[in-house]
């Protein structure tokens, strides 16, 4: 009769730690690789839905929806009914658009919960949401125009009227998109004199819709990494740093 040859122990040992250690190596790079495959479902989620808003804004003399959620109803009439729960939610977004903080939770202050929607992971700063007390500091001057200032010389904004925000600043209807549209058009103050203007922002790196789910936060990284994936203004798609004024025009301090 022919002898049976089995493995031995120490084979059946070496086997296996040859496995184990091959594993160990294939799982790590399948996880970065399904995490990098999210994040171009989300880029491509944030530039369908900017394409839409674009297309919005065409119909509707430049103005922005009132939310995200308006751009997936029939009057739209951009046939995305239905697409909500794939073109809003992100992939790394395990609550599905529950959680109010989308994920800015922690050192970001605020979190800017009135400004979420519900089935949404992304935080759209173009909103129809008014514009609180402290929110309107944050865009408005004290007067409807600005002037630069003398030194460094710079080109005149033309000032602006009551009637072209559609009421006056005090009323309660000045909305986040008035806001932002301010933002991107006259800067942000520099120093602590918030009637100094910066620059205005290039459309192309002014985030209107943002997505936090891509990394996680701690206030060691809170300023340095590029973690957020915004659509911008005229539908390009970056990368950026939470406190993203920062990065376009270093003139601008970080908090």
């Amino acid at each position: 009769m022919p002898r049976r040859h089995a493995f031995t122990m120490i084979e059946l040992l070496v086997v296996i730690a040859i496995i184990a250690t091959l594993a160990g190596l294939l799982i790590p790079t399948t996880t970065l690789i399904k995490k990098k495959i999210n994040d171009v479902k989300c880029s491509n989620n944030l530039r369908q839905v900017a394409t839409a808003t674009i297309a919005f804004r065409s119909d509707k003399d430049d103005a922005f929806p009132s939310s995200l959620t308006d751009l997936f109803t029939g009057a739209a009439g951009l046939s995305l009914k239905g697409l909500e729960s794939k073109l809003l939610v992100c992939p790394r977004d395990q609550s599905k658009g529950a959680t109010t903080t989308m994920n800015r939770g922690g050192p970001l202050t605020p979190t800017l919960t009135n400004l979420h929607e519900l089935g949404c992971s992304y935080l759209y700063q173009c909103s129809g949401k008014t514009l609180n007390a402290e929110e309107k500091r944050w865009f408005f001057f004290e007067t409807y125009g600005w002037q630069p200032p003398a030194n460094p010389p710079r080109p005149a904004v033309p000032a602006r009227t009551s009637s072209e925000w559609g009421n006056d600043l005090d009323a309660t209807s000045i909305t986040w998109a008035h806001g932002k549209r301010n933002q991107q058009q006259i800067g942000n103050a520099v120093g602590t004199d918030p009637d100094i203007r910066g620059d205005p922002f290039p459309s192309s790196f002014f985030p209107i819709i943002s997505c936090f789910w891509h990394n996680q936060w701690n206030t060691s990284n809170i300023r340095t990494d590029r973690k957020v994936v915004s659509v911008s203004w005229d539908g390009n798609i970056f990368w950026h740093i939470p406190f993203w004024e920062h990065q376009i025009n270093d003139n601008i301090p970080l908090p």
